[in-house]
């Protein structure tokens, strides 16, 4: 079994992993909405600043105004289900594909995909051997996979 499943579940890995994609991704999804909604005034701010409904010095204090013109909460007024839904497809998908990516070039290269979860608290297992046991060839096909899989996601 994989790293990264052996010690969580006691499922194989061909059901595991397409679940724990599944579920980042949906975690990614969630993240990525929350954090769209939360910047609403921002983006608004800078929608308005980019407009022709400002002009002269104070471009930023008259975006300001304008966004919150109708009170704190009109800059949300304009999220509804489906900027909800997109922003969620937006980000989920996106995750799901450079995790799907990640792995077959994991797979492909011979090297470890990226860790998620506890394994970010856990030390390496690079750093766990000594510097001299790394292989440079490992170490060249992680590097191309850490580059690549962003691109082609």
């Amino acid at each position: 079994m994989d790293h990264h499943t052996d010690a969580e579940v006691n499922i194989p890995d061909e059901i595991a992993k397409p679940c724990l994609i599944t579920y980042r991704s949906v975690g990614v999804g969630v993240f990525g909405f929350v954090m769209r909604w939360a910047g609403m005034p921002l983006e608004r701010i800078a929608i308005l600043m980019n407009s022709s409904q400002v002009s002269g010095s104070n471009q930023f204090a008259q975006s300001v105004r304008l966004t919150f013109k109708d009170g704190l909460l009109s800059p949300y007024r304009v999220v509804g289900p489906s900027s909800i839904a997109a922003w969620f497809f937006q980000y989920s998908v996106m995750g799901m594909a450079f995790q799907v990516v990640d792995h077959a070039l994991a797979d492909a290269l011979g090297v470890r995909p990226v860790v998620y979860g506890k394994q970010l608290l856990e030390p390496a297992e690079d750093e766990q051997s000594s510097a001299s046991g790394v292989d440079a060839s490992y170490r060249a096909k992680s590097t191309l996979k850490t580059l690549l899989a962003p691109v082609l996601a």
